[in-house]
């Protein structure tokens, strides 16, 4: 009877942590952009690796329960339109196996937890786009404004957890000053083309607008076509505030990860194509496209090692081409 107890309750849990999404908490890696732009500033001192390491992975851990509370948040109000969804109805909420009242508690434990050990242990920047972080979550999940109904500015409201989590990286080793605009501007931008992408490959995977609609309303003014539309303009946009980036710091052995960064566009889009593409659930990324996942995370190598070297005769290439005075 004990061992039969022990695991109901084991099974219960499993099915609240499910909610929870802790397998969607290796997004958070995303903060370490912040860390290392804080790290290859001259003007900024890092302290002790020891500290800088610690700090680091708390400022991950933290960033991941403010995470699953937004998440838990998300499918308690997704619940009766997630019935609807050829998939996602056999969630827990969906099938009515997890009170919401537990839900809801779940949430703000997380979110408490998460904002009183930042309010102890780290800086009040960091405090407060933790408090941010969590905010987003809850605009773009709750009525009346509930952002993910509203066509283009879901993505795009969505997409700024990316520049947050790059705050979150910042904060966590430096108050300093801000991170570079170009960099967050930068940052947003591809995270608005990977959260279009993400709505591409839903609307395709209903193969019925109306069906679509049924389960999303900003599905009712979105089109395949307008769809890859803004996916082009945000991969643009993303290119472009790389470039200001780049020439502002003059961190020129960047370009060199352009021709990677194409390649990885190109094989993104022939994947998001696919059909039940794994572009519609990210975490499903590393199972079923590990040379992809792979490749992402060679070319997240291939950026750092370019972003502590130096080569004199790039920088000397670069600054020949340049059409008037040098900048100050």
């Amino acid at each position: 009877m004990k061992y039969t107890s022990f695991t109901y309750y084991y099974r219960r849990a499993l099915l609240y942590l499910r909610v929870a999404r802790l397998d969607h908490w290796f997004k958070n890696i995303f903060l370490l952009a912040g860390t290392l732009m804080a790290l290859l500033d001259p003007e900024i001192k890092i302290g002790p690796p020891w500290l800088f390491a610690g700090r680091t992975v708390l400022a991950f851990f933290l960033a991941c329960f403010a995470a699953s509370s937004n998440y838990i948040v998300n499918e308690i109000l997704d619940g009766p339109r997630d019935r609807l969804h050829p998939v996602k109805r056999f969630r827990p909420v969906p099938r009515g196996i997890v009170s919401c009242g537990k839900l809801w508690v779940m949430a703000v434990l997380f979110a408490l937890t998460s904002l009183v050990i930042a309010y102890l242990f780290m800086s009040r920047q960091f405090f407060l786009t933790l408090a941010a972080f969590i905010l987003m979550g809850l605009i773009y999940n709750i009525p009346p404004v509930r952002t993910k109904e509203i066509v283009y500015l879901d993505a795009a409201t969505e997409a700024i957890d990316n520049p947050i989590r790059l705050f979150l990286g910042w904060y966590a080793v430096t108050t300093l000053y801000p991170p570079p605009l170009t960099l967050v501007l930068s940052y947003w931008a591809f995270g608005a083309f990977l959260m279009t992408a993400k709505r591409y490959a839903e609307y395709r995977f209903f193969a019925n607008p109306e069906a679509a609609a049924a389960y999303r309303g900003s599905f009712r003014r979105y089109t395949e076509e307008n769809l890859l539309l803004a996916m082009i303009c945000y991969i643009s946009l993303t290119m472009f505030f790389f470039g200001a980036l780049v020439m502002r710091y003059r961190r020129y052995e960047l370009f060199l990860v352009v021709p990677f960064v194409i390649v990885f566009v190109g094989w993104f889009f022939k994947l998001a194509f696919k059909n039940d593409s794994f572009v519609r659930e990210p975490e499903r990324l590393w199972r079923e496209e590990p040379a992809f996942a792979g490749y992402s995370i060679f070319m997240f190598v291939i950026f750092v090692i370019l972003a502590f070297i130096k080569t004199p005769f790039l920088w000397k290439a670069v600054e020949n081409m340049r059409i008037g005075p040098p900048l100050p």
